[in-house]
């Protein structure tokens, strides 16, 4: 179940797992990909029912002082929120979009089987 009301997700372009498989396939994993800083950020993700219930950054060829503070909430935030976007982090801002890009390519990869 999504968090926020399905209108507030859609006001603010968030990508709600939630919502966004509502009669749609929502079980599978997958592994987006969308490019970073230092090179290609990929991130795994799992959906059941229609919920995140795994999320993992894979690979990120990002400096470790900047993409540490991103990674180590990844999972966290997106499971908590049942989102495929986090909040950007000041000073690794191309590595958030990164990583938010790369979940939501996860998402659309689950969604669309």
């Amino acid at each position: 179940m999504c968090v926020f009301s399905g209108i507030f997700c859609r006001l603010r372009n968030w990508t709600c797992a939630y919502h966004y498989a509502q009669g749609l396939p929502a079980n599978g994993t997958a592994t987006g990909s969308a490019q970073g800083f230092g090179g290609v950020v990929s991130v795994t993700l799992t959906l059941e029912n229609g919920e995140i219930t795994n999320v993992a950054v894979v690979a990120a060829h990002e400096s470790a002082m900047f993409a540490a503070p991103v990674i180590s909430r990844v999972n966290a935030d997106m499971i908590r929120l049942n989102t495929a976007s986090i909040d950007i982090v000041s000073g690794a801002t191309v590595t958030s979009v990164a990583v938010n890009q790369a979940a939501a390519d996860a998402l659309n990869q689950i969604i669309s089987q």
